[in-house]
C-alpha cells in the first residue's frame, strides 16, 4: 500500500495495528475479490490469530478511507479488493458479475474509462453534482455457466 494511505490512516487518528497490517498485506497480494469470511479463514489457515469481527471492522475502515473497494451484489456477501487507484500498475476497472454462479471478473475499462471521466467532468454543470468516485458493474452469465 502506498505511503499516502499509511499517512492518511495516521492523519485520521488510526494506528496501523498488526491486524490491520495483516489484512492489508493479504489484500495487496491476493488476486480477485474476497469476502470477510474468506479473508478471515485464509488468515487463520496461515497462522494469524484474528477475529472475524476485527476483519469486518478493518474492511469497513479501509473502505471508508478508500483504500479498498467494496463490491456489493444482491444476495451475496460484500467482497473487497485493493482500490485500483492506490495499487501501482493497476488502473481503475469495472466488474462483470455472473448471475448464475456469482463469479466476479475484472473488466479493463478501455475507451469506456475516458467516456466515464468526461461524464464525471460534466456532472457539476449538468446536475450541480460533484462525483467523488463511481462503480460500474455489468450483470449477466459467464461462459462457464452459459455452456453448462
Amino acid at each position: 500500500m502506498t505511503q499516502s494511505f499509511r499517512d492518511k490512516l495516521h492523519g485520521e487518528g488510526y494506528r496501523l495495528t498488526r491486524e490491520r497490517q495483516v489484512i492489508l498485506s493479504f489484500l495487496e497480494t491476493a488476486k480477485g475479490h474476497h469476502d470477510a469470511v474468506e479473508i478471515h479463514q485464509r488468515l487463520r489457515i496461515n497462522g494469524h490469530r484474528i477475529s472475524l469481527a476485527t476483519v469486518y471492522r478493518t474492511l469497513n475502515l479501509f473502505a471508508e478511507l478508500k483504500a479498498v473497494e467494496r463490491l456489493c451484489v444482491e444476495g451475496q456477501p460484500a467482497t473487497y479488493e485493493i482500490n485500483g487507484a492506490d495499487q501501482e500498475g493497476r488502473p481503475h476497472h469495472y466488474h462483470l458479475v455472473c448471475s448464475v454462479c456469482g463469479r466476479v471478473m475484472d473488466m479493463d475499462p478501455g475507451s469506456l474509462g475516458a467516456s466515464m471521466q468526461k461524464l464525471e467532468e460534466k456532472l457539476p454543470q449538468t446536475y450541480d453534482f460533484r462525483a467523488t468516485g463511481h462503480q460500474l458493474t455489468f450483470f449477466g452469465v459467464c461462459d462457464r455457466c452459459a455452456s453448462s
